[in-house]
């Protein structure tokens, strides 16, 4: 069972995406500066993300839950794309040295986990939070 959440954040003249997930039962992974976060639209085109920093999670030994957030560096170029499409999955890379059953390996050995976003309430989260950012700072 996988929850997650985002945000964007404006930092002086700095973007960033927040990206929050919670996994249960989840095996410790990290968030590397060399892992990226793609996001691809319904029509295809994507963006790809890269962190601002290294990012560890945390376990929570009462629900058994693996907790990590990451910050990734966005320009505004690429805000306004997300705000413009519909967002259709998330492939998040990362690193770990425990097998994670759902991790998949992409064409340079990098492993990443696969979100198919279903519904169409959740795929246009993205795109408002992305307008409304670029609304406040326009």
């Amino acid at each position: 069972n996988t929850a997650g959440s985002a945000s964007f954040v404006k930092s002086n003249q700095e973007y960033y995406l927040f990206l929050f997930q919670a996994r249960l039962y989840g095996t410790k992974y990290e968030i590397l500066k060399s892992n990226s976060l793609i996001i691809t639209f319904d029509n295809g085109d994507s963006v790809e993300l890269f962190p601002c920093g290294d990012f560890k999670g945390k376990r929570v030994v009462i629900d058994f839950s693996y907790y990590i957030g990451c910050f990734y560096n966005i320009s505004r170029q690429q805000i306004e794309k997300i705000a413009e499409n519909t967002v259709e999955r998330l492939l998040i890379h990362f690193t770990s040295d425990a097998d994670i059953s759902e991790a998949q390996i992409d064409e340079d050995g990098s492993r990443f986990l696969e979100y198919n976003i279903h519904s169409d309430k959740y795929s246009n989260n993205a795109p408002k939070a992305a307008s409304c950012i670029l609304t406040k700072y326009s």
